[in-house]
């Protein structure tokens, strides 16, 4: 798994507010640091939002 590939695992323990959630992480493979953030649905939306929590937790994004 490299850094820019979200896992999305199905969490079937979750009661809030449906019974399923799901989990993207973002790691940095040589400092350690790892982000996750959970998210209802995988549609579109929810998927722009996590990744924006994601990347901006981690330090952001490489300045070119």
């Amino acid at each position: 798994m490299g850094l820019g590939s979200p896992v999305w695992p199905r969490l079937l323990i979750w009661q809030w507010p449906h019974a399923e959630a799901y989990l993207l992480v973002g790691v940095l493979p040589y400092s350690g640091r790892w982000c996750g953030w959970l998210a209802p649905s995988t549609d579109q939306a929810h998927l722009v939002e996590a990744l924006h929590e994601v990347c901006w937790r981690l330090g952001g994004l490489t300045r070119v």
